[in-house]
Protein backbone atom coordinates (compact mmCIF):
# COMPACT_ATOMS: atom_id res chain seq x y z
CA UNK A 1 0.00 0.00 0.00
CA UNK A 2 1.00 3.70 -0.48
CA UNK A 3 -0.38 6.94 0.22
CA UNK A 4 -0.71 9.78 -2.11
CA UNK A 5 1.47 12.57 -0.16
CA UNK A 6 3.21 14.44 -3.19
CA UNK A 7 6.84 14.63 -2.64
CA UNK A 8 8.62 18.09 -2.30
CA UNK A 9 12.43 19.12 -2.43
CA UNK A 10 14.16 20.99 -0.07
CA UNK A 11 16.51 22.06 -2.77
CA UNK A 12 14.27 23.28 -5.02
CA UNK A 13 16.11 26.20 -6.29
CA UNK A 14 12.64 28.39 -5.49
CA UNK A 15 13.48 28.22 -1.77
CA UNK A 16 16.97 26.71 -1.19
CA UNK A 17 18.46 29.60 0.06
CA UNK A 18 15.57 30.53 2.35
CA UNK A 19 17.23 30.69 5.61
CA UNK A 20 16.29 28.09 8.35
CA UNK A 21 14.34 29.80 11.15
CA UNK A 22 16.25 31.80 13.32
CA UNK A 23 19.83 31.53 12.02
CA UNK A 24 21.80 34.38 10.59
CA UNK A 25 24.58 32.50 8.61
CA UNK A 26 23.34 31.52 5.02
CA UNK A 27 24.45 28.34 4.74
CA UNK A 28 21.81 27.17 7.35
CA UNK A 29 19.23 27.58 4.61
CA UNK A 30 16.59 25.28 3.47
CA UNK A 31 18.74 23.71 1.24
CA UNK A 32 20.84 22.57 3.23
CA UNK A 33 19.09 21.55 6.22
CA UNK A 34 15.76 22.55 5.43
CA UNK A 35 14.41 18.65 5.40
CA UNK A 36 12.36 18.25 8.90
CA UNK A 37 10.70 21.69 7.43
CA UNK A 38 9.97 20.24 4.17
CA UNK A 39 8.28 16.96 5.52
CA UNK A 40 6.31 18.91 7.39
CA UNK A 41 5.28 20.99 4.18
CA UNK A 42 4.25 17.30 2.84
CA UNK A 43 1.98 16.91 5.31
CA UNK A 44 0.14 20.27 5.51
CA UNK A 45 0.35 21.06 2.31
CA UNK A 46 2.59 24.65 1.94
CA UNK A 47 5.86 25.03 0.43
CA UNK A 48 8.79 24.93 2.79
CA UNK A 49 9.34 28.98 2.99
CA UNK A 50 5.72 29.03 4.43
CA UNK A 51 5.92 26.24 6.71
CA UNK A 52 9.35 27.93 7.89
CA UNK A 53 7.86 31.57 8.24
CA UNK A 54 5.00 30.36 9.92
CA UNK A 55 7.02 28.59 12.74
CA UNK A 56 9.37 31.54 12.67
CA UNK A 57 5.98 33.72 13.35
CA UNK A 58 5.26 31.01 16.50
CA UNK A 59 8.10 30.73 18.39
CA UNK A 60 8.75 27.41 16.76
CA UNK A 61 12.55 27.22 16.10
CA UNK A 62 15.00 27.71 19.34
CA UNK A 63 16.32 30.94 20.00
CA UNK A 64 18.59 31.84 17.06
CA UNK A 65 19.13 28.25 15.25
CA UNK A 66 16.74 26.44 13.32
CA UNK A 67 15.94 23.55 15.60
CA UNK A 68 12.39 22.83 15.86
CA UNK A 69 10.38 23.00 18.57
CA UNK A 70 8.37 20.03 18.33
CA UNK A 71 5.62 21.02 20.45
CA UNK A 72 4.78 23.72 17.85
CA UNK A 73 3.58 21.16 14.99
CA UNK A 74 0.05 22.78 16.32
CA UNK A 75 0.59 26.07 14.75
CA UNK A 76 0.83 24.09 11.67
CA UNK A 77 -2.47 22.47 12.58
CA UNK A 78 -0.64 19.18 13.05
CA UNK A 79 -1.54 16.88 16.43
CA UNK A 80 1.32 14.95 17.52
CA UNK A 81 -0.77 10.88 17.79
CA UNK A 82 2.67 9.17 18.73
CA UNK A 83 6.53 9.60 18.79
CA UNK A 84 8.34 6.37 19.21
CA UNK A 85 11.54 6.25 21.49
CA UNK A 86 14.68 6.77 20.51
CA UNK A 87 16.89 3.72 19.18
CA UNK A 88 20.23 2.67 19.97
CA UNK A 89 20.75 -0.33 17.91
CA UNK A 90 18.16 -1.54 15.30
CA UNK A 91 14.83 -1.23 15.48
CA UNK A 92 11.91 -3.71 17.22
CA UNK A 93 10.02 -5.81 15.19
CA UNK A 94 6.84 -4.43 17.10
CA UNK A 95 8.19 -0.90 16.36
CA UNK A 96 7.96 -1.53 13.01
CA UNK A 97 4.41 -3.04 12.89
CA UNK A 98 3.35 -0.11 14.81
CA UNK A 99 4.78 2.13 11.83
CA UNK A 100 2.90 0.21 9.30
CA UNK A 101 -0.03 0.48 11.18
CA UNK A 102 -0.32 3.83 11.41
CA UNK A 103 0.75 3.66 7.52
CA UNK A 104 -2.46 1.26 6.89
CA UNK A 105 -4.83 3.71 8.55
CA UNK A 106 -3.76 6.49 6.31
CA UNK A 107 -0.99 8.21 8.29
CA UNK A 108 2.39 8.75 7.07
CA UNK A 109 5.00 8.50 9.25
CA UNK A 110 7.96 11.45 9.60
CA UNK A 111 11.32 9.39 10.38
CA UNK A 112 14.68 10.53 11.65
CA UNK A 113 17.07 8.05 9.71
CA UNK A 114 21.34 8.27 9.54
CA UNK A 115 22.21 10.47 6.32
CA UNK A 116 25.03 8.39 5.46
CA UNK A 117 24.94 5.26 7.39
CA UNK A 118 28.58 3.72 5.68
CA UNK A 119 30.03 6.70 8.09
CA UNK A 120 30.87 6.67 11.80
CA UNK A 121 28.44 8.64 13.54
CA UNK A 122 24.90 9.83 13.06
CA UNK A 123 24.35 12.82 10.18
CA UNK A 124 20.49 13.60 11.08
CA UNK A 125 17.81 13.52 8.01
CA UNK A 126 14.06 13.05 7.90
CA UNK A 127 12.44 11.50 5.35
CA UNK A 128 8.52 10.82 5.03
CA UNK A 129 7.46 7.14 5.03
CA UNK A 130 4.19 6.99 2.45
CA UNK A 131 3.76 2.97 2.45
CA UNK A 132 4.94 -0.36 2.76
CA UNK A 133 5.06 -3.69 0.68
CA UNK A 134 6.30 -6.86 2.71
CA UNK A 135 9.78 -5.06 4.70
CA UNK A 136 9.78 -2.19 2.05
CA UNK A 137 9.02 1.23 2.92
CA UNK A 138 8.31 3.57 0.52
CA UNK A 139 9.43 6.90 1.52
CA UNK A 140 9.36 10.52 0.04
CA UNK A 141 12.64 12.44 0.65
CA UNK A 142 13.28 15.86 1.08
CA UNK A 143 16.68 15.62 -0.26
CA UNK A 144 15.76 15.34 -3.66
CA UNK A 145 12.29 15.68 -3.79
CA UNK A 146 12.04 11.82 -4.97
CA UNK A 147 9.87 9.11 -4.36
CA UNK A 148 12.20 6.22 -3.02
CA UNK A 149 12.68 2.91 -0.55
CA UNK A 150 14.01 3.04 3.01
CA UNK A 151 16.61 0.75 1.49
CA UNK A 152 18.70 3.86 0.27
CA UNK A 153 19.26 4.53 4.09
CA UNK A 154 19.78 0.86 4.96
CA UNK A 155 16.08 -0.18 5.55
CA UNK A 156 13.70 0.24 8.76
CA UNK A 157 15.66 -1.76 11.02
CA UNK A 158 19.23 -0.02 10.29
CA UNK A 159 18.09 3.52 9.28
CA UNK A 160 15.25 4.57 12.00
CA UNK A 161 16.23 6.71 15.00
CA UNK A 162 12.81 7.56 15.83
CA UNK A 163 9.37 8.29 14.23
CA UNK A 164 6.86 10.44 15.00
CA UNK A 165 3.07 10.23 13.76
CA UNK A 166 0.88 13.19 13.44
CA UNK A 167 -3.03 13.60 12.56
CA UNK A 168 -3.21 14.22 8.94
CA UNK A 169 -4.76 11.61 6.97
CA UNK A 170 -4.06 10.79 3.22
CA UNK A 171 -6.07 8.42 0.91
CA UNK A 172 -4.49 5.54 -0.41
CA UNK A 173 -3.57 5.01 -4.17
CA UNK A 174 -2.34 6.92 -7.31
CA UNK A 175 -4.97 10.42 -8.18
CA UNK A 176 -7.60 9.22 -10.33
CA UNK A 177 -6.97 9.33 -14.22
CA UNK A 178 -9.48 12.41 -14.85
CA UNK A 179 -7.52 14.28 -12.28
CA UNK A 180 -4.06 13.60 -14.29
CA UNK A 181 -6.51 14.92 -17.65
CA UNK A 182 -7.23 17.99 -15.51
CA UNK A 183 -3.54 18.58 -14.88
CA UNK A 184 -2.65 18.00 -18.79
CA UNK A 185 -5.14 21.11 -19.32
CA UNK A 186 -3.32 23.16 -16.92
CA UNK A 187 0.43 22.87 -18.38
CA UNK A 188 -0.25 25.18 -21.11
CA UNK A 189 -1.15 28.32 -18.82
CA UNK A 190 -0.83 28.16 -14.69
CA UNK A 191 -2.71 31.11 -14.38
CA UNK A 192 -5.65 30.70 -16.36
CA UNK A 193 -6.17 27.10 -15.48
CA UNK A 194 -6.73 28.27 -11.70
CA UNK A 195 -10.82 26.26 -12.14
CA UNK A 196 -9.21 23.27 -13.33
CA UNK A 197 -7.23 22.69 -10.13
CA UNK A 198 -10.58 23.75 -8.01
CA UNK A 199 -11.71 20.88 -10.04
CA UNK A 200 -9.46 18.62 -9.13
CA UNK A 201 -9.65 19.54 -5.15
CA UNK A 202 -13.20 18.88 -5.42
CA UNK A 203 -12.98 15.34 -7.29
CA UNK A 204 -10.50 14.30 -4.33
CA UNK A 205 -12.64 15.49 -1.63
CA UNK A 206 -9.99 17.73 -0.18
CA UNK A 207 -10.16 20.43 2.59
CA UNK A 208 -8.14 23.10 2.96
CA UNK A 209 -5.18 24.82 0.57
CA UNK A 210 -3.29 21.53 1.01
CA UNK A 211 -3.57 20.23 -2.62
CA UNK A 212 -4.11 23.18 -4.19
CA UNK A 213 -0.74 24.55 -2.91
CA UNK A 214 1.15 21.33 -3.94
CA UNK A 215 -0.32 20.85 -6.97
CA UNK A 216 0.45 24.40 -8.23
CA UNK A 217 4.05 23.83 -6.97
CA UNK A 218 4.29 20.43 -8.99
CA UNK A 219 2.54 22.43 -12.19
CA UNK A 220 5.04 25.29 -12.31
CA UNK A 221 7.77 22.14 -12.29
CA UNK A 222 5.86 20.46 -14.98
CA UNK A 223 6.23 23.72 -16.98
CA UNK A 224 9.57 24.15 -16.47
CA UNK A 225 10.77 20.39 -17.19
CA UNK A 226 8.47 20.75 -20.19
CA UNK A 227 10.24 23.94 -21.31
CA UNK A 228 13.78 22.43 -21.04
CA UNK A 229 12.57 19.10 -22.60
CA UNK A 230 11.39 22.19 -25.56
CA UNK A 231 15.05 23.75 -25.73
CA UNK A 232 16.22 20.34 -25.53
CA UNK A 233 14.93 19.02 -28.71
CA UNK A 234 15.83 22.36 -30.55
CA UNK A 235 19.40 22.00 -29.23
CA UNK A 236 19.44 18.42 -30.67
CA UNK A 237 18.07 19.49 -33.78
CA UNK A 238 21.01 21.87 -33.91
CA UNK A 239 23.54 19.19 -33.79
CA UNK A 240 21.50 17.09 -35.93
CA UNK A 241 21.81 19.85 -39.02
CA UNK A 242 25.83 19.92 -37.85
CA UNK A 243 26.35 16.60 -37.82
CA UNK A 244 24.97 16.10 -41.23
CA UNK A 245 26.94 19.03 -42.18
CA UNK A 246 30.16 17.85 -40.70
CA UNK A 247 29.65 14.77 -42.77
CA UNK A 248 29.39 16.22 -45.72
CA UNK A 249 32.73 17.88 -45.43
CA UNK A 250 33.71 14.76 -44.69
CA UNK A 251 32.77 13.03 -47.69
CA UNK A 252 34.52 16.01 -49.39
CA UNK A 253 37.46 16.09 -48.10
CA UNK A 254 37.68 12.24 -48.12
CA UNK A 255 37.09 12.90 -52.61
CA UNK A 256 39.94 15.74 -52.37
CA UNK A 257 42.12 13.49 -50.10
CA UNK A 258 41.68 10.67 -53.22
CA UNK A 259 42.34 13.24 -55.58
CA UNK A 260 45.48 14.51 -54.39
CA UNK A 261 46.86 10.91 -53.57
CA UNK A 262 46.05 10.67 -57.50
CA UNK A 263 48.32 13.58 -58.29
CA UNK A 264 51.25 11.79 -55.52
CA UNK A 265 51.77 8.64 -57.54
CA UNK A 266 51.39 10.43 -60.55
CA UNK A 267 54.30 12.53 -59.43
CA UNK A 268 55.73 9.83 -57.96
CA UNK A 269 56.11 8.39 -62.01
CA UNK A 270 57.51 11.63 -62.74
CA UNK A 271 60.57 11.72 -60.65
CA UNK A 272 60.81 7.86 -61.61
CA UNK A 273 61.18 9.08 -65.13
CA UNK A 274 63.27 11.93 -64.14
CA UNK A 275 65.92 9.27 -62.20
CA UNK A 276 66.03 7.02 -65.05
CA UNK A 277 66.80 9.82 -67.38
CA UNK A 278 69.70 11.22 -64.68
CA UNK A 279 71.59 7.90 -64.32
CA UNK A 280 71.40 7.68 -67.91
CA UNK A 281 73.23 11.36 -68.31
CA UNK A 282 75.52 10.07 -65.46
CA UNK A 283 76.48 7.30 -67.47
CA UNK A 284 77.20 9.37 -70.50
CA UNK A 285 79.20 11.67 -68.93
CA UNK A 286 80.91 8.92 -66.98
CA UNK A 287 81.84 7.08 -70.41
CA UNK A 288 82.90 10.73 -71.87
CA UNK A 289 85.41 11.55 -68.99
CA UNK A 290 86.90 7.87 -69.48
CA UNK A 291 87.44 8.93 -73.12
CA UNK A 292 88.64 12.39 -71.92
CA UNK A 293 91.56 10.86 -69.84
CA UNK A 294 92.14 8.28 -72.26
CA UNK A 295 93.04 11.38 -74.76
CA UNK A 296 95.20 13.00 -72.22
CA UNK A 297 97.35 9.66 -71.85
CA UNK A 298 97.80 9.79 -75.34
CA UNK A 299 98.62 12.94 -76.38
CA UNK A 300 101.92 12.20 -74.04
CA UNK A 301 102.64 9.11 -75.63
CA UNK A 302 106.12 9.94 -78.09
CA UNK A 303 105.30 7.92 -81.06
CA UNK A 304 102.44 10.05 -82.53
CA UNK A 305 102.96 13.92 -83.73
CA UNK A 306 100.79 16.27 -81.86
CA UNK A 307 98.01 16.91 -85.02
CA UNK A 308 97.63 13.02 -84.93
CA UNK A 309 96.53 13.04 -81.37
CA UNK A 310 94.45 15.97 -81.99
CA UNK A 311 92.93 14.64 -85.05
CA UNK A 312 93.01 10.97 -83.39
CA UNK A 313 91.12 13.08 -80.35
CA UNK A 314 88.28 14.63 -82.73
CA UNK A 315 87.58 11.91 -84.57
CA UNK A 316 86.43 9.61 -81.30
CA UNK A 317 84.50 12.66 -80.36
CA UNK A 318 82.55 13.05 -83.62
CA UNK A 319 81.93 9.36 -84.44
CA UNK A 320 81.76 8.61 -80.50
CA UNK A 321 78.06 7.34 -80.75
Amino acid sequence: MKLNVPAIGQRDSRWNTVILGYNTDPKYNLGNYGCLVTCLSMLVGKTPPEVNQILKDNGGFTQGSGNFIWSKSIVLGLAQHYSSPRYEGPVTDAAIQKAKDFLTQGYPVVCEVDFNPATYGEEQHYVLLTGFEGDKFFINDPWMGQELTLDTYGGFKRAVLQFRVYDKKFTEGELPVDVYTELDKCTTDRNSHWDSLLAIKNKLKLDGEFNLTVLLADLDKLMSMEQSVIEKDRKLTELTQTATELQGQIVTLKEENKALQGQVEAQKKDVELLQTSNTNQLSKILSLAEEIQDLKIQIKEPSLSGWKLILKGIGKVIFRK
